[in-house]
């Protein structure tokens, strides 16, 4: 595979899937009382770590921090100002607890708001002072900016191929457990997972 194809397939996820829920949304937005933000975000989250991944290839976190610091900056200055907050209140909470949460310190809070489309786009990651509580920041993320960003590095990369994004793609595909227990020995998953297909192989064979 390509380094082209690689950001051309992910750019088709991010059409065929996001973008077609968004377009679904669009039609309804103004005859329903609730729209399915967190099933977007829960959509747009992966495809930007996959894209931090081919450009970065690190830990799926740092993949992610320098895909705003470093891609989506161009779009909009904010990114690189919140990058980690956005990863620790929209990527991480909804991976691993099925709920955006807020972020404190120094007994200040930082809390979210979701907005699609117009007129909202042009708050996208703005940071702003919460009216009833001098203690509260909201940062602002637009479902259909953010895609729209995410879609235009596609793009971007598309026309300027990173390099060994194509091999990094092929990468994914495939999970070699034999492979990963030497660099991770003790993972319990990768243990259980290796005695699973023992199981599974042991069967076949008999």
């Amino acid at each position: 595979m390509t380094d082209k194809q690689a950001f051309e397939k992910v750019r088709d996820r991010l059409v065929n899937d996001a973008g077609e829920i968004i377009q679904l949304v669009k039609q309804v937005r103004n005859s329903k009382d609730w729209l399915p933000w967190f099933a977007l975000i829960r959509i747009l989250m992966p495809i930007a770590e996959a894209i931090g991944d081919l450009i970065y290839q690190d830990s799926p976190s740092q993949n992610l921090v320098r895909l705003f610091e470093n891609e989506l900056v161009k779009y909009k200055p904010n990114y690189k100002k919140v990058a980690a907050l956005i990863i620790l209140i929209f990527r991480h909470s909804l991976v691993h607890q099925d709920e955006v949460r807020s972020v404190a310190s120094q007994n200040r809070t930082i809390k979210w708001i979701m907005s699609f489309d117009l007129p909202y786009q042009k708050d996208h990651m703005e940071i702003k002072p919460d009216p009833s509580d001098p203690l509260v920041y909201r940062i602002q993320l637009d479902l259909t900016q953010f895609y729209q960003d995410l879609l235009d590095v596609c793009k971007a990369k598309i026309n300027q191929p990173t390099t060994g994004a194509g091999a990094r793609y092929e990468q994914w595909r495939e999970l070699d457990i034999d492979k990963e227990l030497i660099r991770n020995k003790n993972n319990k998953i990768l243990n259980k997972a290796r005695q699973e297909l023992e199981l599974i192989f042991s069967f076949s064979i008999s």
